[in-house]
């Protein structure tokens, strides 16, 4: 009642239009399938995927000191086992080809990352 004239009559704001998009009904198939198959890198090689932060992974964050000085500096995460794998703790340096350009980075171990995959700050 509160958004129509009278009981089961027009709108009040006016007729809100078509509906364009129906939704699809079971005999048509289903919106969700299986997930796809999980990523899987070659032994050598890391996937490396980019993570985010609160402070620092906008595009124009780290342009403010205030937000600059809050954001992440520059890291590598891997997985424990990984970096077991390359005799690496928290805190050593490793160089990151990227591009054509060397980076040196301090290594964080994360437990939250799968094996075969690298995380740099985004």
């Amino acid at each position: 009642m509160k958004f129509e004239s009278e009981i089961n009559g027009p709108l009040r704001g006016g007729d809100p239009g078509v509906r364009l998009l129906e939704p699809r009904s079971a005999s048509k198939g289903t919106y969700f399938g299986a997930p796809p198959a999980a990523v899987k890198s070659p032994e050598d090689q890391w996937l490396v995927v980019p993570l985010y932060h609160i402070f620092g992974s906008e595009e124009l964050g780290r342009l403010a000191p205030a937000v600059a000085e809050l954001a992440p500096k520059p890291y590598l995460a891997l997985n424990s086992e990984d970096s077991q794998v390359l005799q690496l703790t928290a805190g050593d340096e490793v160089e990151l080809k990227v591009a054509g350009s060397l980076c040196r980075l301090a290594v964080e171990v994360r437990s939250d990352l799968p094996r075969g995959m690298a995380g740099l700050p985004a």
